[in-house]
């Protein structure tokens, strides 16, 4: 595969990186793609979350509800 930086690479490209014999993107690339996935699940929860009605009694930070 081509080398190019890991930050212009899709998802299929990275895998595909990953399983190679190429020493990098190693264990910590990994990770912090992981880590990516479940910030931005995280987003994707507060995002349907706040604002909305039905969580209004629960809605402000939590220093607040204590």
């Amino acid at each position: 595969m081509e080398k190019k930086n890991l930050m212009d690479l899709n998802c299929r490209q990275f895998i595909m990186l990953l399983s190679s014999n190429d020493p990098v993107p190693g264990g910590g690339g990994a990770a912090a793609f992981g880590g990516a996935l479940g910030a931005a699940l995280a987003n994707m929860v507060s995002s349907l979350t706040v604002g909305k009605q039905k969580y209004a009694d629960v809605h402000g930070s939590g220093a607040e509800r204590c």
